[in-house]
């Protein structure tokens, strides 16, 4: 979800970016004195080269990652392709014909633009010097940065590991400082706040750490033991507990006998404020059993709930066996016991080293890619491998930025953390962060070099 409103959000901001470019090139007419009708078709015109090629490029990173990308990066190219194909359409037609029946109708007789700048007098290339300086030490001190952190610089998408999301109790909030400081004897540990709508804050926390596969158990237990009698723990209604016959052709497995008698089976209903899943009730049920030394029983876990299908949790279950009555129950009352003492873990999810090792590959791959073609399309559009060069080295510069920033948060955490700087870690939603910003650079690039082809040959130094 959060990839996906990462590409939405893109494709806003090139819908008003290339509105943006139409408005200003029509102020130009309007300043050249042309009449209304000729500004608003001189105003598309010019524009529209511009857009076509600050769209095409982002739309190579979208086929780029749609070809190559794991799952979550597939579906962030989706949202960004098609976001954008309707972002070309709104901006050259649908907003040309919008204009033109105003024009017509003279519902617009004026085209009066508000100007914050008048003539720009500053000159950039002066600043070049200092400005290529303090970049490349920003860089290397990123760089640098990124070296000592290693690992730690990576979060579970890339190195493997574990991750849990767990829930205080109402009556026990902890602040997330509070969280980081608790878990910090976890390797690699990193937490942030799942805000949950209408829900009270400081309650629920998602914990990654590397420790991975069969230590996924002992994560489970580290957690608990860090936070004791602080996390929210299961509850289980026994809510009626009654004995009944059973066709055993009913049973699963059984075949059809008329001489066999009907089965005395023990229905159990159970409702759990907590929902919880079909494994982890039958793992309850099954201990439960064996300390009861009848861990051959036969049980059978069913739900109304069309979640349970899925394999999600539950609220309401129905456990049946071939106990009798009072044994189930006293089965049961152990299991509400136990529970009692299992922290909620609202998810939990393992990330082998392999799958992590192939999406930091697919991730390197993806940029590395987008960027080549990139370089390809600008060279030919352009005419001038000179100008995809240009671009990549802006783009680079761009990302290393980014990823020097990142890498730097963990040291200025501490002292900014009023302005909501943190440990950030590299994850798959910074690489569509990434992509984001390679976006946003090759478009206004894009408007510079259009520019620059524009007027190639008409000034001094072009």
């Amino acid at each position: 979800i959060s990839l996906g409103l990462v590409g939405s959000e893109m494709c806003i901001r090139d819908r008003v970016d290339a509105n943006v470019l139409i408005y200003e090139r029509m102020r130009e007419e309007i300043d050249r004195g042309a009449a209304v009708r000729m500004a608003i078709r001189n105003g598309f015109a010019r524009a529209f080269s511009t857009i076509v090629d600050s769209n095409l490029t982002t739309l190579i990173t979208a086929v780029v990652l749609f070809a190559i990308g794991t799952d979550q990066l597939k579906g962030f190219a989706v949202t960004l392709f098609f976001g954008l194909l309707l972002n070309l359409f709104t901006a050259v037609f649908c907003s040309r014909v919008v204009f033109d029946l105003a024009e017509r109708n003279r519902w617009i007789t004026s085209l009066s633009m508000a100007r914050i700048f008048g003539q720009p007098n500053f000159q950039f290339v002066k600043w070049m010097k200092p400005a290529i300086i303090g970049s490349l030490l920003f860089i290397l001190a990123g760089l640098a940065a990124a070296w000592h952190r290693g690992q730690g610089l990576f979060d579970i998408d890339f190195t493997g590991g574990t991750s849990m999301q767990v829930e205080f109790k109402p009556d026990q909030p902890l602040g997330i400082s509070a969280v980081r400081d608790a878990v910090a004897s976890l390797p690699d540990a990193a937490v942030s706040a799942v805000t949950v709508p209408g829900a009270a804050p400081d309650l629920r926390y998602k914990i990654d750490t590397s420790l991975r596969g069969a230590d996924a158990g002992e994560v489970e237990t580290r957690i608990r033991d860090l936070f004791p009698g602080r996390l929210a723990t299961y509850g289980m209604e026994i809510v009626d507990v009654s004995s009944r016959q059973r066709d055993p052709a009913a049973a699963p497995g059984a075949a059809a006998a008329e001489s066999t008698p009907p089965l005395a089976v023990t229905a159990a209903t159970l409702r759990f404020p907590q929902k919880i899943s079909r494994v982890t009730l039958r793992n309850n049920v099954k201990q439960a059993l064996e300390k009861e030394r009848i861990g051959d029983a036969d049980f059978e876990l069913v739900s109304t709930d069309p979640a349970a299908a899925a394999g999600r949790a539950c609220s309401d279950w129905t456990l049946t066996t071939t106990l009798d009555a009072a044994s189930t129950r006293g089965i049961l009352e152990g299991v509400k016991a136990k529970l009692a003492e299992t922290p909620v873990y609202l998810a939990a999810n393992a990330i082998g080293g392999k799958v992590a090792g192939n999406t930091q590959l697919t991730a390197i791959y993806a940029l590395l890619a987008s960027l080549l073609m990139i370089v390809l399309y600008v060279w030919i559009r352009f005419q001038n491998v000179a100008f995809g060069l240009a671009a990549v080295i802006a783009l680079a510069h761009d990302v290393l930025v980014a990823v020097a920033c990142l890498a730097l948060s963990r040291y200025v955490a501490p002292y900014l953390g009023w302005a909501l700087v943190d440990d950030f870690k590299i994850s798959l939603d910074v690489v569509a962060a990434l992509l984001t910003i390679i976006g946003f650079s090759i478009n206004d690039t894009i408007v510079i070099f259009d520019r620059l082809r524009e007027i190639r040959g008409k000034g001094r130094y072009v």
